[in-house]
């Protein structure tokens, strides 16, 4: 009976899990989507200057998200290990907290956010595109998206995974629309601020129908523990920006706007590709946390397998079409492929995705124990791509540089790999 009562147990965990990767993928698949389809409206109807502020705006955003520093991540991971473990009662106190610190951090990174965006667009664009009503309006946006986003999470390890990513995909689909809507009518940079604007108005909804408790009382310190694993997921986030978002205001500064919109709509396919097939592995990250536990090794084993490869193989079939349709637009036309950056470079970048994705696949797993043994390796990355950046900036080398890029990558894979080792030593040694 009570091996009966596991095998309906592992099948379940296995139903949700599934259903949850199904729901965060399409979430992200909506979002790269829309983002893919708003570059080719950004081509179709802007400048090439147009197209360099576009992107250093998305790069502006991610920069403010910044502020959050793991906090998200962190909250998610230890509501899910309080409601495991049965302590649901301090999730209001947890809930509390996490708000009041987001608030606090994000006000004050927007003003720097804000203040650095000020000054590289002033002295790059002020004579050719209106940037300025525009700017102020996004960034009050961003900043107000930021404010609530954390309450997601926390009903993600709170509540329901289900429901959250779920609310995810509803936002996307609707957010996603907008931005098109705006790009299609010839709104340009404005579309961005709607597409912020329909994201803050769902999430206001979500949080209305949605309650988490709520403990005002919750006045102690932040916990230790949760600390300990928050600045280190903060640092790798960082680590990530540096990675993904960096080079467009850096070659916004040292090249020009066209020069960078060039080059970041390059790197956006990446980042698209990467967007979409994460979401398998991070939609199981409170999965994950629940299942990093004595005695339940076996169902994370068994988990954890079945999302490192099905969800790799997706990114590797993902990355091979991307890669063939690049190859016939550049045939068919010309005129939309001259408005990335050369083909030989975009290629390898794509070709990167295939390897973040299994560095992020380990990267969650790691993280299940509140601890990030990637994190030296991801800043050190992180660092590493901005110098490259920067040299390709000055020298015009960008596929030798994407090369280099896709070399560290497998790198930093191969140090993803030993990591592993040493926790499955741990978790996985009477499993397999």
């Amino acid at each position: 009976m009570a091996v009966t009562r596991t095998r309906l147990s592992l099948l379940r965990r296995a139903r949700s899990a599934a259903s949850d990767a199904f729901v965060a993928m399409a979430a992200k698949a909506t979002q790269g989507g829309a983002m893919a389809v708003g570059a080719l409206f950004v081509i179709w109807k802007g400048s090439p200057t147009v197209q360099g502020f576009y992107f250093a705006f998305i790069s502006f955003a991610v920069m403010l998200q910044l502020c959050d520093f793991g906090l998200s991540y962190a909250s998610l991971q230890a509501a899910s290990h309080l409601r495991a473990s049965g302590r649901g009662a301090s999730i209001g106190g947890l809930v509390a907290r996490t708000l009041r610190v987001n608030a606090r951090v994000t006000a004050v990174a927007a003003l720097v956010v804000a203040a650095i965006g000020w000054a590289l667009f002033d002295r790059e664009g002020s004579d050719v595109v209106a940037w300025k009503t525009v700017w102020f309006s996004f960034i009050v946006l961003v900043t107000c998206v930021q404010w609530t986003g954390p309450y997601v999470f926390l009903v993600e390890g709170a509540m329901s995974v289900t429901r959250a990513w779920r609310f995810r995909l509803w936002q996307e689909v609707v957010a996603g629309l907008v931005l098109l809507v705006l790009l299609a009518s010839g709104h340009e940079l404005w579309a961005l601020c709607g597409y912020y604007a329909a994201r803050l108005v769902l999430t206001l909804g979500f949080i209305a129908r949605v309650r988490l408790p709520f403990d005002r009382r919750a006045t102690d310190a932040w916990p230790r523990e949760l600390w300990s694993f928050q600045w280190r997921v903060g640092v790798g986030a960082i680590s990530g920006f540096l990675a993904f978002q960096a080079f467009g205001p850096i070659l916004f500064a040292l090249q020009g706007p066209e020069y960078a919109g060039r080059f970041a709509l390059s790197l956006s396919l990446m980042n698209a590709v990467v967007m979409v097939t994460t979401a398998w592995p991070i939609s199981q990250a409170a999965h994950f946390g629940a299942l990093a536990s004595p005695g339940r090794e076996a169902q994370l084993y068994r988990l954890w397998q079945s999302v490192l490869w099905r969800s790799s193989a997706f990114a590797f079939v993902a990355s091979l079409a991307l890669m063939g349709v690049l190859l016939v637009v550049d045939h068919v036309q010309p005129r939309v492929i001259a408005r990335f950056d050369v083909m030989s470079a975009t290629l390898l970048l794509v070709a990167c995705a295939i390897v973040h994705h299994v560095i992020a696949c380990f990267t969650v797993l790691l993280r299940a124990e509140r601890r990030d043994p990637m994190l030296v390796p991801n800043v050190v990355g992180g660092l590493v791509g901005v110098a490259l950046m920067s040299l390709a900036a000055m020298q015009s080398g960008t596929t030798m540089i994407a090369f280099v890029y896709l070399l560290w990558m497998i790198v930093l894979l191969a140090i993803a790999w030993s990591r592993y080792q040493r926790f499955a030593i741990r978790h996985f040694a009477h499993v397999r």
